[in-house]
Formats: structure tokens, sequence, C-alpha cells
């Protein structure tokens, strides 16, 4: 599954379904892993389905050393949120979402590139697995269009080739709303 198709495949049904208040979120995200911190870039359409409940389609890509091994991690997951006090300035919001993360870990010494499954040929083979994530946050409303994504914390949950990892994930960003 490439990222930026499902991506844009997101994009495009989000901007094709005329949603009323839909919103896009893009900005910095920060992985725990290891002990190390795992710096990226989360994506997110988000959409009413009712009232406060919202569905929300995320991508999120991450990149750095833990351990000593170089880290590229991309995730889309899809879930509803609910949104409380969605009219007023400040906005706290919870969400549990579930989708796929692709994995690829790997060092190289001397110019050989070794992975877990040993010697690779210029770039080891990436992994692919089941990922769940459950958090919330809080927006601060600037105006009718645009808000600051103060915080947002995620516990994910990843199942990579018969190994589980939970983290913590951390993001902050900026949030644009249309068709309000």
């Amino acid at each position: 599954m490439k990222t930026g198709r499902v991506v844009a495949l997101a994009a495009a049904l989000l901007l094709a379904s005329s949603a009323e208040a839909a919103s896009l979120f893009g900005g910095y995200s920060k992985l725990r892993l290891d002990g190390a911190n795992v710096h990226g870039w989360g994506l997110a359409f988000t959409w009413p389905l009712a009232g406060s409940v919202l569905m929300t389609v995320e991508a999120t890509g991450q990149y750095g050393l833990v351990n000593g091994e170089d880290l590229t991690e991309h995730a889309v997951m899809a879930g509803p949120s609910l949104a409380f006090r969605r009219g007023r300035r400040l906005v706290p919001f919870v969400h549990a979402k579930v989708g796929s993360v692709r994995s690829r870990r790997q060092v190289e010494v001397f110019g050989v590139v070794i992975g877990p499954d040993g010697v690779c040929d210029r770039s080891c083979p990436s992994q692919t697995g089941f990922a769940a994530e459950a958090g919330g946050g809080l927006d601060l409303r600037l105006d009718d269009r645009w808000a600051v994504r103060l915080a947002e914390v995620d516990y994910r949950l990843t199942g990579l080739a018969d190994d589980e990892f939970d983290r913590l994930r951390l993001s902050t960003g900026l949030v644009f709303s249309w068709g309000r």
C-alpha cells in the first residue's frame, strides 16, 4: 500500500463528498519508541457523520534513529472521533483509529545495508502490519476557518512480524476547516 495513493484517494473522497464542516490537519508528529523520539509528519481529513461524531482518516510518517537503526515508518488509519464544544474557541476531541503500518529498520556499515533478516541490496524490505490508535487532543480556534492543534496525544499499538509494539505519539499543527 502506497501512503501517497491512500492520502490522495482520501482527499478526493473528502472533497467530492461536499461534507459540511470538513477539516484538514497538517503538522508535526513525534513517535516515542524504545526510548527514542522519532520525528515526522501527520496529515488528517475529518468530516462530520452525525452531531459531534466525526470520521477521521489519517496518514503519518516517522523517520529517525532507534537503537542505532534507521527507521522509516508510515501508517494509514481511520476511525470515529468525538469533538466536544465544536462551536467554541477551545475544542477538545477523542478518537479511535485502526489501519495499517509499514516499517523498515536497517543499518549501514561501510556501505553494506543490514536489516532484521541480514544483508540487503541497497534497501531492506519493509514489514507491513496492523496498527490501532486511541487518544485525543485540543484545538484552539483562531477564526471560522483556522485552528491550532495545541496537542494531540495518541497511544499506538502496532503488530509487525510476530512482534507487538506500543508507542506514544504526539502531534501539533494547523487545522483548516471549510463548509461551515
